[in-house]
């Protein structure tokens, strides 16, 4: 019977469509902003927003937005109304708190890299009990250059102590993947919202439809 391939040295894992199914609120509050400023997108404006920070998010809008539409407070109103939408609970990816658990069980550290400013992440990891089963969270007002730059994942692997070539990147989107790979770190995407594209799967990264197929893919068995 052939063995399951080394841990990693640490994982890095993403936050929002990886740990957390909080992509498609994020998707119906953007939908509710766009209907209370009378325009519509088609997906386009949505999708460049994903695994982006703030000043991102400001920028796109800046260049997506009718001109009678203000990118900041639109950016501003939106993450309000999504927060707002996730007051009562936050929902959790199918595998994620298993995941987690099994890591922590085999010795394998955890730093959380999300391009979610860090008072939003840990808010919305505590309410959703996966908090303390981390090691360490790296933010998007923790770096300069967010993702798809590596700085973000360069620096969690140097909080951590561990080689980025050591550490393994769960990510769901596209920039995410890009700042992965740009770090130097083995690749997964587990996919949400967004399949990858030929242009992203030129990077040679791995891809899986979910955590239980990331656990089958190892052969950890912790969706078993």
């Amino acid at each position: 019977m052939a063995s399951s391939p080394p841990l990693p040295a640490a994982v890095l894992s993403d936050m929002d469509g990886l740990l957390l199914d909080t992509e498609t609120v994020s998707k119906r509050a953007f939908d509710v902003m766009t209907a209370r400023h009378r325009f519509k997108d088609d997906g386009h404006i949505f999708m460049q927003l994903i695994g982006r920070n703030k000043a991102a998010h400001q920028a796109i809008f800046a260049e997506t937005l009718p001109a009678s539409v203000n990118p900041v407070s639109f950016d501003d109103d939106w993450k309000a109304l999504y927060l707002s939408m996730l007051e009562d609970s936050v929902p959790v990816k199918p595998g994620a708190r298993e995941l987690l658990e099994w890591l922590n069980r085999n010795g394998v550290p955890v730093a959380l890299v999300t391009s979610s400013a860090r008072a939003k992440a840990v808010m919305l990891m505590q309410r959703a009990g996966l908090f303390d089963l981390l090691d360490d969270a790296v933010c998007g007002d923790d770096v300069s250059h967010g993702k798809p730059a590596p700085d973000i994942y360069l620096k969690a692997a140097a909080r951590l102590d561990q080689p980025i070539t050591d550490c393994l990147a769960l990510e769901d989107s596209a920039n995410g993947v890009r700042a992965a790979h740009a770090s130097g770190a083995r690749v997964v995407q587990v996919v949400d919202m967004v399949p990858p594209d030929e242009n992203l799967l030129a990077l040679g990264h791995e891809v899986v439809g979910s955590l239980a197929e990331l656990s089958r893919h190892f052969g950890w068995g912790f969706t078993d």
